[in-house]
């Protein structure tokens, strides 16, 4: 569903074959960092997926250094799943996605940066199905 978010960007979630997708058209300004990082995280847990892909293919990152270091504290504040994977698609890797793909791994986050979006689905698709309940015990 997409949806607008602050600043005049649009946030389009999805969900499909076990990945969670969080589409951004427009500027990704602070708030809507963090609007993209809940609702990202809300519907990774909601759908009990395991791989959640922030393609911002079609949007520019308006945020500094210190805003992403902000961003990975709030991301893990909310909780993400330690079984979980999380990839950016973004049209040119810069030295600043670079770090917070670093950053991401150092506070615990499968995190991969990609400019190739059949990569970035591969990888997350290694993720594998998201765990099942076991069957209950006969009695």
């Amino acid at each position: 569903m997409a949806q607008a978010g602050s600043d005049g960007a649009t946030i389009e979630v999805s969900h499909e074959n076990g990945i969670v997708t969080v589409a951004v058209q427009g500027r990704i300004t602070p708030p809507v960092g963090d609007e993209v990082v809940r609702r990202g995280l809300e519907t990774l847990r909601s759908t009990g997926a395991r791989a959640l892909l922030h393609d911002f293919r079609r949007a520019r990152i308006m945020e500094t250094t210190l805003q992403l270091i902000r961003r990975i504290r709030f991301a893990t504040d909310i909780g993400v799943p330690a079984d979980a994977r999380v990839a950016l698609l973004c049209s040119v890797r810069t030295p600043d996605l670079d770090f917070f793909e670093s950053l991401a791994q150092s506070h615990g986050v499968q995190y991969r940066t990609f400019t190739d979006g059949a990569a970035a689905l591969e990888w997350l698709r290694a993720a594998g199905p998201a765990p099942t309940a076991p069957p209950p015990a006969a009695p």
